[in-house]
């Protein structure tokens, strides 16, 4: 039989065949394959924060230089990046194969096939690898200017091609989030934040996609967003149990919290903390040594011992077993990242948190980011729309106030009002009003303690605690939440003055009431809006060729899908512009088979000049 060799289409259907096609193409669902990455980075990540907007991308190498195929190809073909951006990959790799030279694999006589068969298998295991860092760091290097987080997947071989999935997220977006900085541990990686994590498991997903989408049975199928985040909260809990030294306890880790959540003892929600170290670290101090101690995939013996863990002190393990209570004391160095803390605030609820940072909060065994910096920002913001006369001192001192409500490790209100002090007197039968004075960290602490807000001026001066709100219920409340929020909501909006509320629940989630949309910038808005005009023009230079014939339609869906998604901010002015580009969009020829369809945009009554940044 003769060897069979790789069929290399040049496009699976071209329409116009006095055109050439727009790529080269591996295989037939090649751009199906980009466009659903795409789809799914996006989905994935929204997840974790909606703000967030990832680049996905398809780049593959010839790995044989002997070929007179193109040396690299890019999908989709109108990526800001290029096939001749990718013309150095292979002498790059080249150079760090060379910088490795003399590595031993293994040894095996001449005569024996298997041995050399299996030294050959590593080697071109190994020059892939050098490949797709030769990859990393070509994306890197154009990326100095717009900085950016690179991601490269692992490549599988399609005919002479190593093809690369590419995730990219934008660096101020991954800054904004919790991370650790230690990324390497003797010779092995460590995952430094979930968003590391979930971008790794976008990467498996699509490495494990290329084969179905190879072979051509269907289209392109992908894992659930919510799979991918459980893969992602899996791999990230390696880097805690990973600092324990602990073989036998490195794995299942996020299995092992997701179970202890769920259970309770004696009809009571688990509570508590699980310290995570080595056994002899310096920061750890033990008042009681289990003898007999129990493994911490002992579920129901985790929970129970749980029991003992009180706010000062907490379970001690080693990733295999539970050794101790105790806590932690002296001054821990958070740069060595070799303390983990487990924290359970609710059912089926938990957070990995380092050196006093959330870095992972789990629900219902989903990951997310801890939201509560986010909330803050927001909700600073707000006190600044509605308090416009504060100074930049009374600012601090609110942002101070609300960064000390959201560590407590209970649910509390906090009301500020310009009008605190005539409220308290109104609420005076219905709480505790107090000669004014500055709230402390100390006050909020003592005054969470019972039922109530805590009513607090712009100043940040309490005039009563223990507050029981009054209002008229409204369609801004929620009868999924509870009592915290829906009575702050019902305040909050009835009231006839300046007012802000933040509430603090059990679980640990934040909110504002109210709670505006984010500011974005008025430049960027603009500038889509414009992009998305000059997609019926764009590289157009014959003024006498319609303007339709150079369209960029994927340029067009993907300005019209952010400005769809800040559909709020539009003026009708704006409005009006993109609805007449999307009906010209819409009169156009029908090309690929299938086209968007848009509804008309309508400004938001709610919409003002306070939305937009400075």
């Amino acid at each position: 039989m003769a060897k069979s060799e790789s069929i290399v289409i040049l496009s699976p259907c071209v329409k116009d065949e006095d055109k050439a096609p727009k790529n080269f193409y591996l295989w037939g669902y090649q751009p199906h394959f980009a466009s659903t990455m795409k789809s799914v980075a996006n989905q994935l990540f929204s997840k974790l924060d909606d703000s967030i907007v990832p680049d996905a991308f398809l780049i593959a190498i010839n790995a044989d230089k002997a070929e007179k195929h193109p040396i690299a190809v890019v999908e989709p073909p109108d990526h800001d990046f290029e096939a001749v951006d990718f013309e150095r990959v292979l002498d790059l790799a080249d150079e760090l194969s060379n910088a490795a030279a003399g590595v031993q694999y293994g040894f095996h006589a001449e005569d024996q096939k298997i041995g050399e068969a299996w030294v050959n298998r590593e080697l071109r295991r190994d020059f892939r690898a050098n490949v797709r860092r030769s990859v990393q760091r070509t994306i890197e290097g154009a990326c100095v200017h717009d900085k950016h987080i690179v991601y490269v997947s692992a490549a599988r071989e399609v005919g002479p091609y190593f093809v690369f999935s590419v995730l990219m997220l934008q660096a101020h977006d991954y800054n904004s989030h919790p991370r650790l900085r230690i990324t390497q541990r003797d010779q092995y990686s460590v995952v430094p934040s979930l968003l590391d994590a979930a971008a790794l498991s976008f990467l498996t997903a699509c490495y494990d996609a290329i084969l179905k989408s190879l072979d051509g049975d269907s289209f392109v199928q992908f894992p659930d967003t919510d799979t991918m985040l459980r893969s992602a909260g899996h791999t990230f809990m390696y880097t805690p149990t990973g600092v324990c030294n602990e073989f036998n306890g490195l794995h299942g880790g996020f299995a092992t919290c997701n179970e202890v959540s769920t259970l309770t003892y004696e009809r009571g929600v688990g509570s508590g903390r699980i310290l995570l170290a080595r056994t002899d670290h310096d920061n750890l101090s033990e008042s009681i040594s289990f003898q007999n101690p129990p493994k911490l995939d002992n579920f129901r013996a985790v929970r129970k011992l749980l029991e003992l863990a009180g706010d000062e002190e907490a379970l001690i393990s080693n990733s295999d077993v539970v050794t101790a209570l105790g806590k932690i004391v002296g001054n821990y160095d958070t740069s060595k990242e070799d303390l983990f803390v487990i924290e359970f605030v609710g059912h089926a609820k938990w957070q990995l948190v380092h050196g006093g940072i959330v870095l992972m909060r789990v629900e219902h065994g989903i990951p997310q980011l801890p939201k509560v910096e986010r909330q803050i920002t927001r909700f600073n913001e707000t006190f600044e729309r509605l308090f416009p006369d504060s100074t930049a001192r009374q600012r601090q001192v609110i942002k101070g106030i609300v960064r000390k409500a959201t560590n407590l490790h209970h649910g509390t209100i906090i009301v500020i009002s310009d009008q605190a002090e005539s409220e308290a007197v109104r609420l005076g039968s219905q709480a505790t009003s107090i000669e004014p004075v500055r709230l402390t960290d100390n006050l909020i602490d003592k005054a969470s303690q019972i039922d109530g807000a805590i009513l607090v001026s712009p100043d940040g001066i309490c005039h009563a605690i223990g507050a029981i709100l009054d209002g008229v219920a409204n369609c801004k409340g929620n009868s999924e939440r509870g009592s915290r929020y829906n009575s702050t909501v019902r305040y909050v909006y009835a009231s006839q003055c300046a007012c802000i509320g933040l509430v603090v629940s059990d679980d640990g989630m934040v909110d504002s009431v109210p709670e505006y949309r984010p500011r974005i910038s008025r430049r960027e808005l603009d500038s889509r809006i414009e992009r998305l005009a000059n997609t019926f023009s764009a590289g157009n230079s014959d003024e006498s060729e319609s303007h339709t014939s150079n369209f960029d339609e994927n340029e067009f869906c993907e300005c019209m899908a952010w400005i769809r998604a800040h559909s709020f901010y539009l003026s009708d002015a704006q409005c009006e512009k993109v609805n007449a580009l999307n009906a010209e969009y819409q009169a156009l020829p029908l090309g690929s088979g299938f086209r968007q369809i848009y509804s008309d945009l309508v400004p938001n009554a709610d919409m003002d000049e306070s939305y937009f940044r400075q």
